[in-house]
Parts: structure tokens; sequence; C-alpha cells
């Protein structure tokens, strides 16, 4: 998700070539077929622009997001006993077919002071909640989080890497450049490409 400062960033792409193929398309010395090879060239360096940035952001927040699953999932760790322990509960929960059994073991666990199992009890509610009986699945993955602050805070904010359809919508708009109808028929990349090497050589377009 494109943070504001990235949407910024490519709305002002979008300003600017948006700028720059009306003048293009205004200059009477060139033919038709210039300056649509001109048009592509500005309109293809623009999206790859915003495609950068959007990579970027993108890798950004896939390594946060994994970062915060791993704080509210992951085992903190490496003595062999702990590490043995978090494979058995994990092996443990996935045994687990309903939310009603998920609740009961995880408070049987609270009780024992097994945070091992606890905490794979609780990230497989984590991935069966957005299934069927959802609902139900996420009344575990809370029951978990109030047991402890830090498990709030971790949950918290690995919920907020989950976007709605809303959020996704206006994100997807957010990164697109348009391309005018002119530059939609053909072959788009070869006029561009064409005209970028026609700029490089010299020659013009």
């Amino acid at each position: 998700m494109l943070t504001a400062q990235e949407r910024e960033a490519i709305a002002r792409i979008r300003q600017s070539t948006k700028a720059q193929l009306d003048l293009i398309a205004a200059n009477p010395r060139l033919t038709a077929g210039g300056k649509r090879a001109h048009r592509a060239r500005v309109q293809r360096a623009a999206e790859r622009a915003a495609r950068e940035i959007c990579d970027t952001s993108d890798a950004r927040e896939a390594q946060a997001r994994q970062d915060a699953y791993f704080r509210a999932f992951g085992l903190r760790s490496t003595d062999p006993s702990a590490v043995v322990a978090d494979r058995d509960a994990r092996s443990l929960a996935e045994g687990i077919k309903t939310p009603a059994e998920a609740l009961k073991q995880l408070g049987l666990a609270e009780l024992r002071g097994d945070t091992s199992l606890a905490r794979a009890i609780s990230e497989k509610a984590w991935r069966m909640r957005t299934g069927p009986n959802g609902k139900h699945w996420e009344k575990v993955v809370g029951a978990y989080a109030d047991g402890a602050p830090d498990r709030n805070a971790d949950l918290g904010e690995l919920a907020s890497y989950e976007h709605t359809t809303t959020e996704k919508f206006g994100d997807r708009i957010a990164r697109t450049i348009p391309r005018p109808p002119d530059l939609q028929r053909g072959d788009f990349d070869q006029i561009a490409s064409d005209a970028e090497a026609a700029m490089a050589s010299g020659e013009g377009v």
C-alpha cells in the first residue's frame, strides 16, 4: 500500500506527464507520427518512474508484514529445547479442527504457562480467520491478544497490513499513469523504444 508521500510523488509524475504530452500534441513542427512517438517515449518514462515507486513500496510493506508476523508468532529463541517445544506445539495446533476446541486448548495452555502452544494455536486461528467460521477464529486470536499487552501490540501491527477492498481499489488508482487514447493503440512499447533510440542517437523523430 502506497504511503501518502508515495501517492503524492506519483500524482506529481501524472501531472507533469500530462503537461508534457499536451505540449508535444500542440507542437506544430511535429508530424502526427512524430507526436505519437514522442508522447509514447514520455508516457513510458512516466510509467517506469511510477512502477519504481510502487515496487519499492511493495517490497517495504512485504518486509514489514513479514517482520510483524514474526513478532506475533515467531520463535524468538534458538535454544534447542525451545525449538523442539515450538515444533511440537505447531503440530498439536494443526490438529485442532474448530474454533471452540481452539479456545479451550488455548485456555488450558495459558493456565499451564505453555506459551509455545498458546502462540501456535493463535497462529492457526490467524490463518483460519479468513475462511469459514472466520469470526469465531477471530475470537481465538482476540483471546490470545488479551493475554498480554505485547501480544496485543504485535497483533495490532500485523492487522494494520490487512487492507479493505476499498483501500486496495484506491491504491490501484493511485498507482496508475493513464495512457491517452492515441497511445492505447498499436505497439506502444516498440514506438517508445524507437523514439528513445532516435533521441539517443541525436536523430530525433
